[in-house]
């Protein structure tokens, strides 16, 4: 650093070396040409600052205390209880179970908890509070489940039309005799009438609980079978008819 006094006023200017013979006005507007070298001392050093202080290690916050329970809290004495919201409330009977003081003699119907009018509905003629009520309308939107006895029913109709056909047709055949035909008859009525069965059974399921679908499949095996019921008692009918009267 060249340091040099303005030639005016004498403050002192410093520019560094590569800066010489360079034209420097002062704030009292007098130009100075930087010398070549320092004429003049430099300034003293300014003082160290002081070191600062390092900072603290953050502390662990603790909240145990703000979670206790005021002085008059009746779970104060109580080390697993330290929120007055948390302090058992005791029912009492005859009164709903969201106002305490509002007395009530309607009943959830699913739950068995006591509620005020204005707590329940009514849904299909039974009287349900707001969380079964909402369980039971979320099962309703459930796909239907279709019961194993439905497509039994359906494969046993579908099943036993062509077989029945076959075995009356065997049996009313020209080499056919009245014994085999009714025979045959009676035994093709087996498996119809085993259809129709199962077929009830779907049905009685399906009318019994909810949230069961396969009604269709359940139809369709009943009215199979019962085509080949009655295509097997009419085969054997006219075949007993053709003999007594031939």
């Amino acid at each position: 650093m060249i340091w040099f006094l303005c030639k005016k006023c004498g403050k002192r200017h410093g520019r560094a070396d590569n800066l010489s013979s360079t034209l420097v006005f002062c704030e009292c507007g007098q130009g100075n040409t930087v010398p070549w070298q320092s004429t003049t001392t430099p300034p003293a050093a300014p003082p160290a600052p002081p070191p600062r202080p390092l900072p603290q290690r953050a502390q662990p916050f603790d909240d145990r205390d703000d979670r206790r329970p005021p002085p008059d809290d009746a779970s104060a004495g109580d080390l697993f209880r330290r929120r007055k919201t948390n302090v058992f409330r005791r029912r009492r009977p005859g009164f709903c179970i969201n106002h305490d003081d509002v007395a009530t003699n309607k009943t959830c119907e699913d739950c068995k908890e006591p509620f005020c009018p204005n707590c329940v509905v009514e849904q299909q003629g039974k009287t349900l509070c707001g969380p079964c009520k909402n369980f039971r309308i979320r099962g309703m939107l459930r796909p239907a489940r279709i019961p194993g006895l439905a497509v039994v029913a359906m494969i046993v109709g579908l099943v036993s039309g062509p077989v029945t056909f076959c075995m009356t047709l065997v049996g009313a055949g020209p080499r056919g005799s009245i014994f085999m035909a009714v025979a045959l008859s009676l035994l093709g009525l087996l498996l119809p009438v085993g259809g129709m069965v199962v077929s009830w059974y779907a049905l009685r399921e399906i009318e019994t609980k909810p949230n069961l679908g396969g009604r269709g499949l359940a139809m369709t095996g009943a009215t199979t079978s019962l085509v080949g019921a009655l295509w097997c008692a009419t085969v054997a009918f006219l075949v007993i008819y053709r003999m007594t009267q031939g």
